[in-house]
Order: C-alpha cells, then structure tokens, then sequence
C-alpha cells in the first residue's frame, strides 16, 4: 500500500500494528501449548513463556519497521533497521558471561532468556520510536478494513509460520532427541553459519 501511495503509510502502519495485537495472543496460546507438549520437561514455562514474548510480540514490529522503510524505497533504514537486533543480543550475551559464574547452572537458561527478550524489547522501541519519529505515527484503522486486511493476509501468514517451522524445527528436534547442550551448541553454530551467509 506504502509504494504505491507515501500518504498511506500512517493507515497502514496502524492496521499493521493493530494485526499484530490481534493475532500475538492467539499465536502466543498456540506457541505454550505447542511447547508444552513438544520440549523435554526440564525447561521452564517461564523461559518458554519469555521467549515467546520475544519472538511472537516484539520481533514482528521490528520486522515490520523493516518493510515500512522498503516501501517508502529507503533501504539503508530498512537495511539498518534489520541489522539492530545484533547489538542488544550481543549486549545479553556478554552480560551472561559474567553470570555464569555468579549464577547456579539451572538458573542460566532463565537469564538467557530474560536478556533475550530485554534486547528484543529495547529493539522494538528503537524500531517502533524511529519509524514514528521519520515515517510518522500510526493511525487508528477501521475494524471493517482490519478484518479485511487479516482475510488478505492468511496466506502469507502460514507461509511465513511455514518457513520458519522449515528453518528451525532441526533444532527442536535436537532438543527433543537429545540433550539440551547438543542442541544450544548446534543453534549457535546454526546462527554463526546464517549470519556469514
């Protein structure tokens, strides 16, 4: 909607702001559940639970500062938007590094994980204060061309979900199958190894 007419942007950021509201805590119930039933039962629901607050809630506003930025044909925003998340996560990382000797090892996973979504949500506002602060502020949409747009968007949504499920789903099997070491050992060469490519 944004390439083909600039003046829309502040409808579409807030029906895209508004999509994401409406579908967090339907995807977060379906993520609990599927976690619950899939991961080894020595992992937290906490750490589950704020994982998912990560990757389900914050990381879609940032992926979609991301496209507002490509539709107003602004790709080195776009490009440094997309990059962000790297230095807070780094910033969690290093802040681990000490904890682990301060912390008891079954407590690490549980820092890691609020450091995780700590970079994510301080990545959100970033994100969110940039496109309001260049692009401008979201407007309040209409229910009627919600529903609309959520209709429209179905599609690219399981095609997204799948893609990800395709990307990712080695590592939970890992987990299932396997220790929880070999598994986070795996995912950071994973990480390593898609970052360089």
């Amino acid at each position: 909607d944004v390439s083909r007419n600039p003046e829309r942007f502040g409808a579409a950021w807030g029906r895209t702001l508004t999509a994401i509201v409406i579908s967090s805590p339907i995807l977060f119930a379906i993520y609990i559940a599927f976690a619950w039933a899939v991961l080894p039962a020595g992992v937290s629901v906490v750490v589950i639970a704020v994982i998912g607050l990560a990757d389900l809630i914050f990381a879609p506003i940032g992926l979609s500062a991301t496209t507002a930025y490509q539709g107003h044909d602004r790709l080195g925003r776009a490009a440094h938007i997309a990059l962000i998340p790297v230095l807070p996560r780094l910033a969690g990382v290093l802040a681990l590094l000490p904890l682990e000797h301060v912390l008891p090892d079954d407590m690490l996973l549980s820092a890691w994980a609020f450091l995780y979504a700590l970079a994510a949500f301080a990545t959100t506002l970033y994100a969110w204060r940039l496109v309001r602060k260049d692009l401008g502020p979201a407007e309040k949409p209409s229910w009627l061309y919600v529903w609309s747009s959520l209709r429209e968007s179905i599609a690219f949504a399981f095609g997204g979900a799948a893609q990800k499920i395709y990307a990712d789903i080695d590592k939970l099997m890992l987990a299932r199958l396997d220790t929880m070491e070999a598994a986070g050992a795996y995912s950071a060469g994973y990480r390593v190894a898609d970052l360089a490519t």
